[in-house]
């Protein structure tokens, strides 16, 4: 594809090598060079509409531009133009540290003042401030958009109109409609002009098309008539992808418009991936929804050993690890399944079946082909959650980790489709169970009660864990690699037959990491020990105390 674009653009020229004569490639046109730290006409706008919000009683601001307008610019030029004039609490929140390097660079002087705080710890947190930056807003789900709203009386948004932190009708679509209900008489303010780029650069122009900067979803009006019974899902071949340029930009911009958090990979990756497939929907002939799924399993024992223990993470197998270190059973891995990497609709004909009626196609052609179990691994709310579980996907790991910018925990779930694959999706959802019994108050103290609720109903422990499963889980944990997170469950089961054997030290972990849940900087404090890497690994080393105990006990019983 990219020698397409390449080959296709009036301004690119192709030097061959040995070919005569070389092409004349005609100079720039030489221009003043504006000084670095000049504010555009636009970005003058942008500085008067942010300190107006900030002497406010309240309000909103959203400024959009493209790429190189200089939207960051603008909000460190207003940071330091108010701060100049008078004491003020900023913050300054975005996807991630690295996004709002420019704003703290033209803020000057200034910057030592502002604080910088993740989306997520702004909800938890909530510090006070008088004024709220959100930098590259639609990078970020609207649900926490919302909130901060609703939390901090004046905000000013800055998001790119295309790109991939989303496009502009994408922002549109997710949170124009709050700002509508919960700021009225909200302003926008729009950067035109280009800091990076000439006016109409070409090269500006070859990149927005190469990268697919500017893709758009296709438009279908919301009450348009058609029957999910009557749609079939269309399995597109990655040749038809890169040549139907239409096609690939309709589902290219309905993946940046489903999601905050697209990324100059995804281009390729939907390109090149070869254990990915793609299948689409149409309505009108035009795409309403897509779905990316991803082969995965099939692993030989030596590689799926050396998973299970913790020790490698071979990748394009996410779902198949996660199933094998959960069941703490390598032939989790063998099993063969698909991944739903990303699956979107069009918000005009969202809640009409679509979804799921592709979803069905998903896993009809997975089973045709031989597959024991389809799944998927997302960030996670109750809405999210509600599909899947209605698809009768069962919870297998949640992730320990928040995401910065979503603030949402990671979900795998699964699916049998064959009788090994029903078997390991059973055997891992009640393995998920077990560990939520002891890790909702150790790992997920912070867990939305409705979302733990939601993941735990019907879950209570059967008590049927195989003996051996539960040594190997911990065994590995002891003398390999095998995460703490991944063994709350027969670590407490363990300490629950007693801890007599242990050093004091060893037993003061148990009881403060275990037992009562404490985070490793504080058991290690309790322990006097140094911190979490010396105190995990005494914890290992209690734990394969314990076992052999127990193997002793045993042993000295049958004799």
């Amino acid at each position: 594809r990219l020698i397409s674009v390449l080959a296709s653009d009036e301004h690119c020229r192709v030097i061959r090598q040995g070919a005569q004569p070389l092409p004349i490639i005609p100079p720039a046109p030489v221009g003043i060079q504006a000084p670095v730290d000049a504010m555009t006409v636009d970005q003058q706008h942008a500085v008067a509409a942010i300190e107006s919000v900030a002497s406010a009683d309240g309000g909103a601001l959203v400024l959009t531009a493209d790429r190189g307008r200089g939207k960051s610019a603008a909000l460190g030029f207003a940071i330091a133009a108010l701060l100049a004039r008078r004491e003020l609490r900023i913050i300054v929140t975005a996807p991630g540290k690295s996004a709002v390097q420019a704003l703290f660079r033209h803020a000057g002087a200034f910057a030592s003042a502002v604080t910088y705080c993740a989306p997520d710890d702004l909800l938890r947190k909530n510090p006070a401030c008088d004024l709220l930056m959100v930098d590259e807003a639609a990078a970020i789900p609207a649900s926490i958009l919302g909130r901060l709203l609703a939390r901090y009386p004046r905000v000013v948004f800055s998001t790119t109109e295309h790109g991939y932190e989303g496009s502009g009708r994408g922002f549109a679509v997710r949170f124009r409609r709050t700002l509508d209900e919960q700021a009225p008489g909200w302003r926008e303010c729009r950067l035109t002009t280009p800091v990076r780029w000439a006016e109409n650069d070409p090269l500006e122009q070859f990149c927005f098309r190469a990268l697919m900067l500017d893709a758009e979803p296709a438009s279908l009006l919301a009450d348009i008539a058609f029957s999910t019974d009557s749609l079939c899902a269309q399995w597109l071949d990655r040749d038809q992808l890169w040549r139907d340029e239409s096609l690939l930009r309709e589902i290219f911009g309905l993946l940046v418009l489903a999601h905050y958090e697209t990324r100059p990979t995804d281009l390729r990756y939907l390109l090149d991936a070869l254990n990915l497939s793609v299948a689409i929907m149409r309505i009108s002939d035009k795409v309403a929804a897509v779905a990316l799924v991803a082969r995965e399993g099939g692993l030989d024992s030596p590689v799926a050993s050396q998973v299970v223990r913790g020790y490698r993470r071979p990748q394009g197998h996410l779902l198949a690890q996660t199933l094998g270190i959960v069941c703490a059973d390598e032939q989790a891995l063998a099993l063969r399944g698909d991944r739903i990497v990303r699956i979107a609709v069009l918000p005009d004909v969202q809640g009409r079946g679509i979804g799921s009626a592709l979803l069905q196609a998903v896993e009809t052609r997975a089973a045709a082909d031989g597959c024991d179990y389809v799944g998927a691994s997302f960030g996670v709310d109750r809405r999210i959650l509600g599909f899947w579980l209605r698809a009768g996907y069962l919870p297998a790991r949640l992730g320990i980790k928040r995401n910065r910018a979503s603030g949402a925990h990671s979900l795998a779930l699964v699916k049998g489709l064959s009788s090994a694959g029903n078997e390991i999706a059973r055997r891992a959802h009640r393995q998920f169970c077990r560990q939520m019994a002891y890790a909702l108050p150790d790992l997920f103290p912070d867990l939305e009660p409705e979302l733990a609720a939601a993941l735990t109903a019907g879950s209570a422990d059967d008590g049927l864990q195989p003996a051996a499963a539960e040594q190997r889980i911990l065994s590995d944990f002891a003398h390999h690699r095998r995460a703490y997170a991944d063994s709350v469950a027969a670590l407490n089961r363990l300490a629950a037959r007693g801890l007599d054997g242990l050093e004091p030290i060893q037993r003061r972990l148990f009881e403060t990491r275990v037992l009562q849940g404490k985070n490793w900087k504080q058991s290690a404090e309790l322990c006097g020990l140094t911190g979490r890497k010396q105190a995990e690994a005494m914890l290992r080393q209690a734990t394969a105390r314990l076992i052999d105990i127990i193997n002793h006990s045993h042993q000295g019983r049958n004799a």
